[in-house]
């Protein structure tokens, strides 16, 4: 759908920062009940876990699409993109670990 340049657009980016001290179940509907009542077209979200367990068919529920990549390594969580596909639509996806690149420039530095 194409959208005009003085159409509303609403955009966020949360960090789902982990801490032991906080217990999944009780954190996870509060997480939720959080990015659904930004009501965003497009949702930016950073150490996401526990995406395809719970994450995903929860937002998908309320209309919203998605794309996720784990991060590298032996890492659980990743980076989420949840977007309203009345409102956005994906046109290609590509996948960077930014941990391959900073590798790469250091061993670049050190030659």
């Amino acid at each position: 759908p194409q959208t005009r340049i003085d159409d509303p657009f609403a955009l966020i980016s949360f960090s789902l920062a982990s801490s032991t001290s906080l217990m999944w179940k009780a954190r996870s509907k509060a997480v939720l009940t959080e990015l659904k009542s930004f009501n965003a077209d497009l949702m930016c979200i950073q150490e996401l876990d526990e995406y395809e367990t719970f994450y995903r068919k929860n937002m998908e529920s309320t209309g919203y699409s998605s794309i996720y990549v784990q991060r590298s390594g032996d890492k659980r969580d990743g980076c989420g993109i949840f977007y309203k596909p009345k409102s956005v639509e994906l046109l290609q996806k590509e996948v960077i670990h930014y941990n391959d690149l900073v590798w790469k420039h250091v061993i670049l530095m050190i030659m």
